[in-house]
């Protein structure tokens, strides 16, 4: 079961709450997964649920590459919240869907992952971005193309923007791997004020030593016990306030190699 949804993600930019969008559909922990893995094909297909790391909830997710994305999507502090299988219907689908009923597959078309991204401004609108992701040799055919296209326009209507992405890398994977089985130990947000702390002397210190000895050394200096360690280290990769560089390996027994953080910790509230 995921864990409870972090507040202090949303915090962070000043979001209390995240709203039903402008299509009635609810956001954040409370997304009504449209795709189950019994609608998905099985061929070729890693059909299964994934927890998230701070959303709150299990992520249906129906292909390795796509895992793969989730993992990176997951990873970017500036996702305020992940909605994959997104539908996109005509208005007499759309009410049977928020009224609970039961609509047939084809009659909705589905967007990979619907991002909600912070407002560019202190108190303006968030918004909202479609990411697609399927296999080269899908997304190189002519339906592929159309697919594509029609995604785009559909968005574009609403006034959300849209683009294509790349599997990472198998290294950069490896390494997100590793964060979420650290970041298990529970709600992240229990260890905010510690990320912060420990984010603050990782980028003060000039130390090459090998991961697990370099968290051991300021853990204690923190005085974060072994445990927990490695768990809010995690919790600081998720913030933003602990940037690692993509194509280096992350693993205990290697030097942190430090890329700059995407957010100066900053306000951190209490939580647990």
């Amino acid at each position: 079961m995921a864990h409870s949804a972090s507040r202090q993600r949303l915090l962070n930019f000043d979001v209390a709450e995240l709203p039903h969008d402008v299509n009635g559909i609810a956001d954040g922990h409370l997304y009504p997964v449209f795709l189950q893995t019994r609608d998905m094909h099985a061929y070729m297909s890693l059909r299964s649920g994934k927890e998230g790391v701070w959303s709150g909830r299990t992520h249906i997710l129906a292909s390795l590459d796509e895992h793969k994305v989730f993992f990176e999507l997951e990873a970017n502090p500036y996702v305020l919240s992940i909605r994959e299988g997104y539908p996109l219907a005509p208005p007499d689908v759309k009410e049977d869907l928020l009224e609970g009923k039961v609509v047939a597959r084809n009659r909705v078309m589905t967007v990979d992952f619907i991002l909600t991204l912070p407002p560019k401004k202190f108190g303006g609108a968030l918004r909202y971005h479609g990411v697609y992701r399927k296999p080269g040799s899908l997304s190189s055919t002519p339906a592929g193309r159309r697919r594509m296209a029609k995604e785009e326009r559909a968005l574009a209507e609403l006034g959300w923007t849209w683009s294509s992405v790349k599997v990472p890398s198998d290294t950069r994977v490896a390494g997100l791997w590793k964060l979420r089985e650290w970041a298990k130990a529970g709600p992240i947000d229990n260890a905010a004020r510690d990320a912060a702390e420990l984010a603050t002397l990782l980028y003060k210190t000039g130390s090459t030593k090998e991961l697990d000895r370099l968290l051991r050394m300021l853990g204690k200096r923190l005085g974060i016990v072994p445990a927990d360690q490695y768990f809010v280290f995690a919790a600081a990769f998720y913030f933003g306030y602990v940037s690692v560089e993509k194509e280096a390996v992350l693993d205990e027994g290697y030097p942190l190699v430090l890329a700059p953080p995407a957010r100066r910790p900053f306000g951190v509230s209490k939580h647990g």
